[in-house]
């Protein structure tokens, strides 16, 4: 799900499957650059579930 809201450019819904992902792979790589991407362009929120993973 993660993806199809990525690509609608709805990055809020985006963020939080992408999190749902990781609770269940910590590892998933997808996710991780998602997240990673969203730190990068500094979105509200994102720092600590990126670096709590």
């Amino acid at each position: 799900m993660g993806e199809i809201y990525q690509a609608q450019g709805n990055f809020d819904k985006a963020k939080i499957e992408f999190e749902k992902c990781l609770e269940y792979d910590p590892e998933h790589r997808k996710a991780k650059k998602f997240l990673e991407g969203l730190l990068r362009a500094n979105y509200t929120g994102i720092e600590e579930t990126v670096c709590q993973k």
